[in-house]
């Protein structure tokens, strides 16, 4: 009798191990850690918040109210951005906690934005405009704000605008023309952090890319757009300057949120050209080897989502309005596509996220 129930204990074992494999159970949302910080607009939130994901209720704090292009620094525990001032527009740095915020460029006859860290969160890179002559450049200052010097050359660049740093820290790309003729066209170029080695990558359009340019996690490759009579995703080797466009026969690939996980994999946002709804953008892995779009993530999302990936490149969060719920909300998917689900509800479905780029998740 023994022996009989000790066989039905192994085989009713067995089988729960066989459905444990064969219907997962989907994770609930503590499963992750971290902190996201984003910065919506177009809804009733403006500003700048972070969501603690260590929370029990996933709480939402307000960073700051005026505040626009965020970007955290390495350590994880200070932010730089733009904000509107009297005639002008400001760099300013806050704690991620909140506090006092800290103008670094409080000069009411210039324009600053587009700010970026340095990797080791010691140097800020940002795009300046001057007046008279509305010449533009790209500058750099210390964390405090002190030694801040021009990068690029008025007099050889009109415009330059868009910088970011590559994640080794030894390039900074971005975006400029040598005259404001529209006719003479934008490129994108890098240049050192030193202001020296400025080199000129390719041609990207006739008017400005709407979104910026991406550098890979390895600071090889950088992801970005060309704009002449269609946008359209590229990829550039930094040091043999081979271009190559990502293509899908069916996916109109945007340039508003892309962005490289973790693992190397392009995260894009996509519009299917053959649906006639308007929820009709989805979230797309991209092969950088292929340029192919190699697994659908999440369909179905008003335009345009949103997306960043948790650090350890396991999850990506997906900030926007979907079909069956058209409130725009957090929600969070594994990196292979699996358990899809919703976070936080944040505000109405007019509210988005005005590049990818202005949400980060922190350890």
């Amino acid at each position: 009798m023994k022996k009989i129930t000790l066989c039905l204990l192994l085989v009713i074992s067995f089988l729960c191990l066989n459905c444990k494999k064969d219907n997962p159970v989907t994770p609930s949302m503590w499963d992750l850690s971290g902190k996201i910080v984003f910065n919506p607009v177009g809804g009733n939130h403006t500003g700048i918040y972070v969501i603690d994901l260590n929370s029990p209720d996933l709480s939402m704090s307000l960073i700051t109210p005026n505040g626009d292009e965020p970007r955290v620094n390495s350590k994880g525990d200070e932010i730089v951005y733009s904000n509107s001032q009297p005639g002008a527009i400001d760099i300013f740095t806050v704690n991620l906690i909140g506090g006092v915020p800290v103008d670094l460029t409080p000069n009411p006859s210039l324009t600053d934005s587009w700010p970026d860290w340095s990797p080791d969160g010691s140097l800020i890179v940002f795009n300046r405009v001057f007046y008279p002559g509305f010449k533009e450049a790209i500058c750099i200052m210390n964390k405090d704000g002190s030694n801040l010097h021009n990068l690029t050359d008025t007099s050889s660049l009109a415009i330059a605008v868009m910088p970011r740093w590559s994640p080794d820290g030894r390039r900074i790309s971005f975006i400029g023309t040598t005259t404001r003729d529209a006719l003479d066209g934008y490129n994108i170029y890098v240049i050192d952090p030193d202001g020296s080695n400025q080199v000129l990558l390719d041609y990207v359009g006739s008017k400005p890319t709407p979104s910026l340019p991406v550098w890979s996690p390895d600071s090889r490759t950088i992801a970005y757009a060309k704009t002449d009579a269609f946008f359209n995703l590229y990829l550039i080797d930094v040091i043999t300057k081979s271009s190559s466009k990502i293509t899908d026969s069916e996916i109109s690939l945007t340039q508003q949120s892309v962005s490289w996980n973790p693992n190397g994999m392009l995260v894009c946002v996509g519009e299917n050209v053959k649906d006639t709804s308007s929820y009709r953008y989805g979230v797309y892995l991209v092969s950088p080897k292929t340029l192919l779009i190699e697994k659908t993530l999440v369909n179905n999302f008003m335009p345009l989502p949103s997306t960043c990936s948790s650090p350890d490149g396991k999850h990506i969060a997906i900030f926007g309005t979907t079909k069956n719920d058209k409130t725009f909300a957090l929600y969070i998917i594994d990196s292979d596509g699996r358990n899809f689900r919703k976070l936080k509800d944040i505000d109405n479905a007019n509210t988005f996220i005005d590049n990818w780029q202005y949400c980060q998740w922190i350890n």
